[in-house]
């Protein structure tokens, strides 16, 4: 029996309480035995973000009861998903979760053809209009509906824009970082 084991990259800047609860709800729901955390160095359309050693440790403070959680960033930044699968770790994985705000703008993916033939999508989404959407766009993909899941959280609402902008709030450790590291002018 294989092993089932997911990666969930992103920018996290701030890690919310909507990507905690997506990753424990895909565990659950899912039975993944780890899934991999990678914060993206240089985001692909994001200008400005937080400095990869803040995110990374915002994401630990997030994580730290955790333990099917790691987040492997090890200096490392991945430049494509076949660089990320030759990492000796992640070659394993079995799972790819993603937003719903990231999963339209899979159709512009440059190997999407290869992550859909070696993956499992799993999309987590932020409201119920954003899943009918979804279903719309797997099948104009081409991803059956066996090739992905959809995992409902309770904070759907949440965005990291939300967090710098201070609309909504998080784990007062993670606060506490922010403040103590003036991010996001707080």
């Amino acid at each position: 029996m294989e092993t089932l084991i997911g990666i969930f990259a992103g920018t996290f800047d701030p890690v919310h309480e909507g990507h905690v609860e997506f990753v424990k709800n895909t565990l659950q729901t899912l039975g993944l035995k780890k899934i991999y955390i990678v914060p993206e160095h240089e985001p692909r359309r994001k200008q400005q973000v937080s400095p990869i050693s803040d995110r990374v440790s915002m994401l630990k403070l997030a994580f730290e009861d955790a333990k099917q959680v790691s987040i492997y960033p090890n200096g490392q930044a991945f430049s494509t998903f076949a660089g990320m699968m030759r990492d000796a770790k992640l070659k394993k994985v079995t799972h790819l979760l993603v937003g719903s705000d990231v999963v339209f703008g899979l159709k512009t993916w440059p190997e999407l053809e290869d992550i859909i033939s070696k993956l499992h999508l799993v999309v987590g989404v932020r409201n119920k209009a954003d899943e009918s959407r979804i279903h719309t766009l797997m099948a104009h993909l081409g991803v059956l509906p066996s090739d992905y899941s959809v995992i409902h959280t309770r904070n759907t609402d949440k965005a990291s824009s939300q967090v710098r902008s201070k609309i909504t709030g998080f784990h007062p450790k993670i606060q506490n970082y922010i403040k103590k590291h003036r991010l996001y002018k707080v």
